[in-house]
């Protein structure tokens, strides 16, 4: 069995999800100033290697880096029946997401630990009865949230934290393809066909270039429906993703919340241009997205390096456990 002082974990059933890469790049960050840690995925098999072909095509790391990676099948790991035993034991883990963390511990994953840091921001997550019931057991859980978009979560140590880019192992681009970029993120639910179909009438002078998680039996029709001369559809993992367009037009989330889109500050690093759709709406709704364009007016600022505040929060909670 592994062990560990921190473990950076990240549980999902499909690529295209920002967290993945917000683990990653915390992870790197520990890693390069020492830390004794891992980064684990909880992932189905079949995206396994996607996973892994997606951090290597996007970052330059070390890659003694690899040795600390781990891959977990999502199907069995979750299993509540599992009599198996979690391969890894960490003093602190770092988990993005409440949801995560429910079914990280509903399933018995994390039974040993001694303190725990979960980037809570988004609104619609929620706890289930069954992780209420158990997280009397469960100590020193600090929930990490921006206070300008999200409240406090009840019964646990919040602390006001806002989440970076680890820019430092972004790799280079030599040229971008002259398409605008749009994000079909989740899936056929997102956006109607008319909505998108509007948008690509409206910038009729421009090629799209337009990625998503899956092309599922729900998904076929309604992208055979948007697909056309001027767009080119993709599907996670993408290899020189940065490369596909120049131009990114970032559409305010049909969820009413955005929580952290942080593409809009990967194309500000690379100086794409920003396109905002429904820039009245994102006012209005002031979400993540609202205030990562205030923050990316000042691009260091959400940089993840050795000064960030995440270090002392995390030295600092060392003496509580």
């Amino acid at each position: 069995m592994k062990k560990y002082d921190i473990g950076f974990g990240f549980m999902c059933y499909h690529l295209n999800n920002g967290c993945f890469y917000d683990t990653f790049e915390y992870f790197c960050l520990f890693k390069s100033l020492g830390y004794d840690c891992c980064f684990f995925m909880i992932v189905t098999p079949e995206t396994e290697k996607d996973m892994m072909m997606s951090l290597e095509d996007r970052y330059d790391f070390d890659d003694s880096f690899k040795e600390h990676i781990y891959h977990f099948d999502f199907f069995e790991a979750t299993n509540v029946y599992n009599k198996k035993i979690f391969p890894l034991r960490c003093k602190t883990f770092f988990i993005p997401g409440v949801s995560a963390l429910d079914c990280m511990i509903s399933s018995n994953l994390l039974m040993a630990y001694k303190t725990m840091y979960v980037m809570y921001d988004r609104p619609y997550e929620y706890l289930s009865d069954e992780f209420h019931r158990k997280k009397g057991f469960y100590k020193n859980i600090n929930i990490l949230y921006d206070s300008r978009i999200i409240d406090k979560l009840n019964g646990f140590r919040n602390i006001h934290y806002v989440k970076k880019i680890n820019f430092s192992i972004f790799k280079r681009i030599e040229k971008s393809d002259d398409k605008t970029c749009l994000s079909l993120y989740c899936d056929h639910k997102c956006y109607n066909v008319d909505f998108i179909l509007k948008i690509i009438e409206e910038f009729k002078d421009q090629e799209f270039f337009i990625y998503t998680k899956s092309f599922g039996k729900f998904d076929i029709k309604y992208y055979s429906l948007i697909k056309n001369k001027r767009v080119t559809l993709e599907q996670a993992p993408i290899s020189n993703f940065m490369e596909k367009f120049n131009r990114f037009l970032y559409l305010p989330s049909v969820r009413g919340f955005d929580p952290s889109p942080r593409l809009l500050a990967e194309c500000k690093y690379y100086n794409k241009d920003i396109i905002i759709y429904g820039e009245e709406r994102i006012k209005t709704i002031k979400d993540g997205g609202y205030y990562r364009l205030l923050d990316i007016n000042k691009l260091e600022e959400v940089d993840l390096n050795k000064g960030d505040q995440i270090i002392g929060i995390y030295e600092e909670n060392i003496g509580r456990t």
